[in-house]
């Protein structure tokens, strides 16, 4: 059997071709990701929505605790919690009418205390494909 000299340079020229093809794939793909479009009044990055709508918006004050159900007439419902700053978003709905409801408390809740929690209803919010439902801020009475 005959001793080829040019084997592993043929080797190695075959993992270096491979690498840099794989690299340049990762590249195009995290540099022209046409999905994502800037929005134009603050240039943050939207959210593609695609055959669901989204909902938004943001709590004011931003209370201790705060949870977020979103329903509507066809029995699908989502709960969501807001971030530390008060922001929240719920994606994936189905184009419908939906009802929110936040239940929150501006003190901290105790163990079995459950004369803390207040209610806030928003009904009748039209989510449509493709589109950002915003709700804006919402301000939560204190009482």
């Amino acid at each position: 059997m005959k001793n080829n000299r040019f084997t592993p340079l043929f080797a190695l020229f075959f993992v270096l071709a491979l690498l840099t093809s794989c690299a340049k794939d990762t590249q195009n793909r995290n540099s022209g990701d046409s999905s994502v479009t800037k929005d134009p009044a603050n240039g943050s990055p939207q959210i593609p929505v695609y055959n669901y709508g989204i909902m938004k918006g943001i709590l004011s004050p931003m209370p201790s605790y705060a949870s977020i159900t979103v329903s509507n007439d066809l029995g699908y419902s989502v709960q969501n919690t807001p971030a530390a700053d008060g922001t929240f978003f719920i994606s994936k709905l189905h184009p419908a009418v939906y009802n929110v409801r936040i239940a929150y408390s501006i003190t901290a809740i105790g163990y079995n205390n459950n004369n803390n929690i207040h209610y806030y209803d928003i009904m009748g919010i039209n989510v449509t494909t493709g589109t950002v439902t915003d709700l804006g801020t919402i301000n939560l009475p204190s009482n």
